[in-house]
């Protein structure tokens, strides 16, 4: 989930990596983005390391095989700067991002997800109350 969500808000920094995303239970979702996962993963482009974490839940380590060399930009973003994005996304607990990620998609895709509601964050705040603390909210914004 925390993949999706940083590709997504990597997409809305500039990245525009042409993905379709789409509204679901933990925020934005991309099944392209899972296909290309798969596909990479069975090309030995990347190594995907399944772990189990807090409550018995599966996530899942990406890994680059051994003297990979990071592009020079992510789409259209300065990889750079998408290096510097990423930090500040993975400083965050996992629940920050998909607030964050959320809440824009919500706002930039209103006129679908939102009608006849009142704004992106209220929103969110409704369909996440347990995991929309106004701390996560704040930090949501920043990023």
């Amino acid at each position: 989930m925390r993949l999706k969500k940083q590709v997504y808000l990597l997409d809305r920094f500039g990245a525009n990596f042409g993905l379709q995303f789409t509204y679901r239970r933990y925020g934005p979702n991309s099944f392209e983005l899972a296909g290309g996962v798969d596909g990479a993963s069975a090309k030995k482009q990347i190594t995907v390391e399944e772990k189990v974490g807090r409550g018995k839940l599966p996530y899942s380590f990406f890994r680059t095989p051994d003297g990979f060399k990071p592009p020079a930009r992510l789409g259209n973003l300065d990889s750079g700067r998408a290096r510097e994005l990423l930090n500040i996304m993975e400083k965050a607990s996992v629940i920050v991002p998909e607030l964050a990620a959320s809440i824009v998609l919500l706002r930039d895709d209103w006129d679908h997800y939102g009608k006849g509601k009142t704004d992106a964050v209220d929103e969110t705040r409704m369909r996440k109350p347990t995991k929309a603390t106004d701390e996560r909210i704040s930090e949501a914004l920043y990023l």
